[in-house]
């Protein structure tokens, strides 16, 4: 069994995704904080390098992203949080991971 362990939130900027996130396998969550402190999930997903993607989002849009999670881009300050997964155990960590969020 896998285990996960949950991350903070850091805000989607260069010099946190540079520090922080490997260029491996990972499911990557955008967040954004609710008045009352709390980080509101917007977005979860799948990617084959969470550094890429999360780089790829300070630069321009993915066609992929769904339009209520573009403009929440756009209007709120985002946060991410990810789990970076060894190959061996990605689809099992991609079901955990997507059960610890619902």
């Amino acid at each position: 069994m896998v285990e996960i362990k949950h991350r903070n939130y850091h805000p989607l900027e260069r010099e946190e995704i540079n520090s922080l996130v490997p260029p491996q396998p990972g499911v990557l969550v955008l967040a954004v904080q609710l008045a009352s402190g709390v980080y509101q999930p917007i977005h979860i997903t799948q990617t084959q390098n969470l550094y890429k993607s999360l780089r790829t989002l300070l630069t321009r849009v993915p066609d992929e992203l769904p339009q209520a999670v573009v403009e929440l881009l756009r209007k709120f300050k985002c946060y991410f949080t990810f789990v970076a997964i060894e190959p061996q155990f990605h689809s099992e960590y991609v079901q955990l991971m997507a059960e610890s969020f619902v």
